[in-house]
């Protein structure tokens, strides 16, 4: 397993590199399936969030 570190690294690496790319006149630059979540919804939203970026941005999980 790798350590905290390289974890952390990894994390700050891709959120620099989103910072530096997101287009800020783009005020969502992935879809929602809903304008609403429940506090148990959130962590599914995020993830969601997250891999529809990635996959337009890298072409990744297709």
């Amino acid at each position: 397993m790798a350590n905290k570190d390289d974890y952390l690294t990894n994390y700050r690496e891709f959120f620099e590199s989103f910072a530096q790319t997101v287009n800020p006149n783009d005020q969502l630059p992935v879809k929602l399936g809903s304008y609403k979540l429940i506090n148990l919804e959130v962590i599914g939203g995020v993830i969601d969030w997250t891999t529809q970026y990635l996959t337009q941005k890298f072409g990744l999980l297709e």
